[in-house]
């Protein structure tokens, strides 16, 4: 594929109308379908990630391009599972956090059939295999053009480790339940409903997180309520 008449752009955040009436919807997928792909999507990047010990920024990166390419472009027309191995392996260079396309989409193909079914067809048929790795290739070019090579992918957990670091809210570093629990929910968010990430900036959905469970923890109580600040 040729770049020469590429140019970067700014990826920009997207109305709810326009998640919502997306390539794939205008070519006929119901939205069940769509949202069941896009969950099943990121829980495998994620469990791909998890398999290679990725840091935990890097399937969230992976997903933010998964959930990018397809605003854009219709899952009638490619395949989820392609685009998420793709998605992962861009990804990690991003990050500085890089595995072989090769090893993750094996991995990957594990992940989404089942290890019996990938084992098979790996190891009988290198063919397969060969076009496999061909086809995450392919899909790293066209994900590329289709996010115009932006590469700034703000998440909603670089914002609470910032808020973690602030003066006022030093003590939270001692707080093991509300850094778990604000991890987890950067996670749920984007394997859940990931669109809200092309809707609202990631500091709002961050700063939300944060006082939302600083909200919680004061209400349930225990030993380390103490740590809590006031919202």
């Amino acid at each position: 594929m040729a770049f020469s008449n590429v140019r970067l752009e700014r990826f920009p955040l997207l109305t709810r109308d326009e998640i919502e009436n997306s390539p794939s919807r205008r070519d006929g997928v119901s939205w069940e379908q769509e949202s069941k792909h896009q969950r099943m999507a990121a829980k495998k990047i994620f469990d791909t990630g998890i398999a290679f010990k990725l840091s935990v920024s890097t399937p969230s990166f992976a997903t933010m391009l998964f959930l990018r390419f397809f605003s854009r472009k219709s899952m009638r027309h490619n395949s989820t599972f392609v685009v998420a191995a793709a998605s992962l392996f861009l990804a990690g260079k991003i990050n500085d956090d890089a595995r072989p396309h090769a090893a993750i989409a094996a991995e990957m193909l594990k992940q989404w059939y089942g290890r019996d079914v990938a084992r098979s067809r790996l190891l009988g048929d290198a063919a397969f295999t060969q076009r496999l790795c061909d086809a995450v290739l392919q899909a790293e070019c066209a994900l590329l053009v289709a996010v115009g090579f932006d590469f700034e992918l703000d998440l909603a957990l670089n914002h609470v480790v910032r808020l973690l670091h602030a003066p006022r809210f030093e003590a939270l570093l001692r707080h093991q339940r509300f850094q778990q629990l604000a991890v987890s929910l950067c996670n749920d968010i984007l394997t859940n409903d990931g669109t809200l990430m092309l809707q609202f900036p990631a500091h709002d959905v961050g700063v939300g997180i944060f006082y939302f469970l600083i909200k919680v923890l004061r209400a349930t109580g225990g030993e380390s309520v103490a740590l809590l600040p006031e919202p």
